[in-house]
Protein backbone atom coordinates (compact mmCIF):
# COMPACT_ATOMS: atom_id res chain seq x y z
CA UNK A 1 0.00 0.00 0.00
CA UNK A 2 1.03 3.20 -1.10
CA UNK A 3 1.85 6.18 1.75
CA UNK A 4 -1.22 8.34 1.74
CA UNK A 5 0.53 11.70 2.08
CA UNK A 6 2.71 12.48 -0.90
CA UNK A 7 5.90 14.23 -0.15
CA UNK A 8 4.20 17.37 -0.83
CA UNK A 9 1.81 17.03 1.68
CA UNK A 10 2.26 17.95 5.67
CA UNK A 11 0.47 15.21 7.60
CA UNK A 12 -0.53 17.27 9.94
CA UNK A 13 -2.70 18.84 7.57
CA UNK A 14 -4.02 15.93 5.85
CA UNK A 15 -5.13 14.79 9.58
CA UNK A 16 -6.99 18.10 9.83
CA UNK A 17 -8.68 17.90 6.59
CA UNK A 18 -9.91 13.92 7.41
CA UNK A 19 -10.97 14.90 10.73
CA UNK A 20 -13.10 17.74 9.49
CA UNK A 21 -14.24 15.52 6.72
CA UNK A 22 -15.46 12.86 8.97
CA UNK A 23 -16.84 15.12 11.75
CA UNK A 24 -19.07 16.54 9.50
CA UNK A 25 -20.86 13.23 8.06
CA UNK A 26 -20.71 11.61 11.89
CA UNK A 27 -22.55 14.44 13.09
CA UNK A 28 -25.05 14.60 10.52
CA UNK A 29 -25.33 10.96 11.16
CA UNK A 30 -25.98 11.24 15.10
CA UNK A 31 -28.35 14.06 14.52
CA UNK A 32 -30.45 12.05 11.97
CA UNK A 33 -30.08 14.15 9.11
CA UNK A 34 -28.60 11.48 6.95
CA UNK A 35 -30.31 7.91 6.16
CA UNK A 36 -29.24 5.64 8.68
CA UNK A 37 -29.17 2.81 5.98
CA UNK A 38 -25.89 4.09 4.21
CA UNK A 39 -23.85 4.89 7.66
CA UNK A 40 -21.40 2.09 6.72
CA UNK A 41 -21.08 2.60 3.23
CA UNK A 42 -20.50 6.15 3.85
CA UNK A 43 -17.65 5.74 6.23
CA UNK A 44 -16.22 3.26 4.08
CA UNK A 45 -16.21 5.67 0.92
CA UNK A 46 -14.17 8.23 3.27
CA UNK A 47 -11.55 5.78 4.90
CA UNK A 48 -11.24 4.35 1.62
CA UNK A 49 -7.96 6.32 0.61
CA UNK A 50 -6.45 5.22 4.16
CA UNK A 51 -7.25 1.22 3.50
CA UNK A 52 -6.96 -1.10 1.63
CA UNK A 53 -10.15 -0.02 -0.17
CA UNK A 54 -8.51 3.09 -1.38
Amino acid sequence: MEPVAGADCAPDLLTETYWAGLHGPVTLMRSGRLPEDAHERRLALLNAPFTDGG
